[in-house]
């Protein structure tokens, strides 16, 4: 969709400039908070011996969390700024078992594919290109992941004073669906966590 890469890239890349390799670099509130989603897009995977593929890996938190907590794996981060990958790969300069790519085609197929907010930051697009936007992101999100994969949105049954204009709020019988034309993996949706958002998980 002409323009929309390129602005959620200017979005993501004006947040790292002004809160630098933090939660708030990639725009979430806080670390705890952070953690919290991988441990629920985390659960799409065992702990022994995969390959993972952060898709939107911002400057690679996602390695963090599973080298923290004992994950054995291979990892591979895609972002589309330039800048949060020259932050991971400073970061994570002396990690034998991970690279992190701005081309997709250098992408791996793994045996899982996280992503983490990456549906969440609509700005001034319509909900109906938004939509497509998505479709097709998990329609190439699937093909590169062989046992499962995850991604987490905003729900679209929250209060309305609470709603941001610039942000996506999706039903979860819409995303079953749209889930449904793509892939005949099974889905399950996680919602009884204490951030106001739901995990979607797909086991192939």
């Amino acid at each position: 969709m002409p323009g929309l890469t390129e602005k959620i890239n200017a979005y993501y890349t004006d947040k790292l400039k002004q809160f630098g390799t933090t939660a708030k670099g990639v725009d979430w509130r806080d670390e705890t908070s952070q953690d919290i989603r991988f441990e629920q897009l985390s659960k799409i995977i065992n702990k022994e011996n995969f390959s993972v593929l952060d898709y939107g890996c911002g400057y690679g938190a996602l390695y963090r969390f599973l080298k923290n907590n004992s994950f054995h794996f291979k990892y591979a981060g895609f972002d589309i700024s330039v800048d949060m990958i020259a932050a991971a790969k400073k970061i994570y300069s002396t990690c034998s078992n991970c690279f992190f790519t701005v081309d997709e085609t250098e992408l791996p197929v793994c045996d899982f594919v996280i992503a983490s907010g990456i549906f969440n930051v609509r700005l001034d697009f319509m909900d109906a290109d938004w939509e497509k936007y998505i479709i097709a992101t998990v329609k190439n999100i699937n093909s590169l992941a062989t046992k499962g994969f995850a991604f987490n949105m905003l729900p679209s049954y929250a209060d309305e004073h609470l709603k941001k204009s610039n942000l996506y709020y999706a039903n979860p019988v819409w995303v079953k669906k749209a889930l449904a034309d793509i892939t005949t993996g099974e889905i399950e949706i996680l919602d009884n966590y204490s951030l106001f958002e739901f995990t979607v998980l797909i086991k192939k």
